[in-house]
């Protein structure tokens, strides 16, 4: 749900067959990148890039472990397709606490 103060969960798709590549990457409205997840096993234990229903949960904290500060982060999230075509999208993703 957004917003969120302690975690929030990223649920996403993906219908046929797997991805090649797949990256979620959070940045501050700077511009600066704070989180990356790239290539993950979700919150199930499979690969991120299988086929199926996926959550992946977020504490809210940067690279190092710290949790970030209240406001307005972008959520960017890229995938590549086996076929090499790709897709990318971008969400805004707030952190109240």
């Amino acid at each position: 749900p957004n917003p969120f103060s302690e975690e929030t969960v990223f649920a996403y798709r993906i219908d046929g067959n797997p991805l090649k590549e797949l990256s979620l990457k959070i940045y501050s409205v700077s511009g600066y990148l704070t989180r990356s997840f790239e290539n993950f096993v979700d919150d199930a234990g499979n690969p991120a890039k299988a086929s199926g229903y996926h959550e992946l949960p977020w504490d809210g904290t940067d690279e190092r472990g710290r949790s970030l500060a209240n406001g307005v982060y972008f959520c960017k999230v890229k995938a590549v397709l086996e076929n090499g075509d790709k897709w990318d999208e971008i969400m805004k993703v707030v952190k109240l606490r």
